[in-house]
């Protein structure tokens, strides 16, 4: 019942990086969620973006993607992952006042991280074992709502915000010979609950014709005993 839930939820195209808090009227957006560059050195990489488009009437749909690639050196290629992420996403935001608004969001995410070489150490005589390639993969869906407040600091605007967010994860992992699901019996499977609180801090302003938004924003996870957090730039054209 769970993943039929997390499922119609997916396909309903679901936000949590929405606009319309930001700017009223319609228009196309950008945003920027991740960029690891010290990993760059290192050969690897992590990057997510995604875009959409505002309706100007508070409502707003966009889609964000997202990759990274890691790989374990020990005395030569060991293991390597990759991994590829698509969420589709829906924003209402509701102002209150002149200065306060309310945004509702719901998000829906799939996700597929392939695992190329697992290794494994075998206890007579420490032989590297490859397991072959293995898929890891994730489908989601989260709503949250979040309460915001406008402060103008000379030209440009400070928009603290707290909200809180409920979802969940269904994972399953089969051999990448396999096509993409998310069914039980096709190898090993589990889910996980996501609830909790996001803190944020977006500075506003502009840079010509676009709307700028940058900022950092800390998530914390109550269900899983999670902290995260990152800095994003939004642009509203």
């Amino acid at each position: 019942m769970r993943l039929l839930l997390l499922s119609a939820l997916i396909a309903l195209a679901p936000s949590v990086a929405a606009q319309s808090e930001f700017v009223r009227d319609a228009g196309p957006y950008a945003v920027l969620d991740a960029l690891d560059v010290l990993r760059l050195g290192d050969d690897q990489l992590e990057v997510g973006a995604g875009g959409g488009w505002r309706f100007g009437n508070g409502l707003d749909v966009g889609v964000r993607v997202g990759a990274d690639h890691t790989s374990l050196d020990v005395g030569g290629p060991v293991s390597e992952s990759r991994r590829l992420a698509l969420a589709l996403e829906v924003g209402y935001t509701a102002w209150l006042g002149e200065r306060t608004g309310l945004q509702f969001a719901l998000e829906g995410a799939l996700a597929q991280t392939v695992e190329i070489g697992a290794p494994s150490l075998a206890l007579d005589g420490l032989a590297v074992i490859d397991r072959g390639n293995t898929d890891r993969n994730e489908g989601g869906a989260e709503i949250s709502a979040t309460v915001f407040r406008r402060v103008v600091v000379r030209d440009v605007t400070v928009q603290p915000s707290v909200g809180a967010f409920l979802g969940g994860v269904v994972t399953a992992s089969a051999p990448s010979d396999r096509p993409f699901t998310l069914r039980a019996d096709t190898g090993t499977s589990g889910g996980q609950e996501r609830m909790g609180v996001t803190l944020g801090l977006p500075v506003l302003f502009r840079a010509g014709a676009v709307h700028l938004a940058v900022g950092p924003d800390v998530r914390i996870d109550v269900a899983q005993d999670r902290v995260g957090g990152g800095l994003r730039l939004r642009a509203n054209f």
